[in-house]
């Protein structure tokens, strides 16, 4: 439910940016990947949380609203190669504007991911003999910027 209102709350504060553009006049956006930590469970396991499935499912919404030009990923994490960024989601504004013309992007995407309330289940998969499956269940916090390339200014924070 969390992540069906984050994508609600995104798409709602950038939709202003989109109004009504025909295809070549829709804002690029280019989505970073977001960072990621990680969280402990209930029995006080560390585990990684993986934030590549939610930068694609940003990258899906936005790409399905047909109202915004998205970049590849590959494409991004060749420039950030080239410019020395590293594995590194944010984007310092004085390389903001030098970023967006290599990429043809207006607009950064980007934020974090936090795991709270982590849960560990592991349940016996019906009709097998030893088999179990691995649930994990949590409440996730998203922070995401919105970061206009040509100035490196903050539009929009959620």
């Amino acid at each position: 439910m969390l992540r069906k209102v984050g994508l609600f709350v995104l798409v709602v504060a950038i939709s202003p940016l989109a109004l009504a553009q025909d295809d070549d006049q829709r804002t690029t956006i280019a989505v970073m990947d977001f960072r990621a930590g990680t969280a402990i469970t209930q029995e006080g396991k560390q585990i990684d949380v993986d934030s590549g499935e939610l930068t694609d499912r940003f990258i899906t919404r936005l790409t399905q609203t047909k109202k915004f030009k998205v970049l590849e990923r590959k494409r991004m994490k060749d420039i950030a190669a080239e410019l020395e960024l590293g594995q590194s989601s944010y984007v310092d504004p004085a390389k903001a504007k030098e970023i967006g013309k290599m990429l043809g992007a207006s607009y950064f995407l980007m934020g974090s991911i936090s795991a709270y309330q982590v849960t560990v289940e592991h349940k016996p998969v019906p009709f097998t003999e030893g088999k179990f499956t691995k649930i994990i269940d949590g409440t996730f916090v998203v922070d995401m910027r919105l970061v206009f390339t040509e100035t490196g200014q903050i539009k929009h924070a959620e």
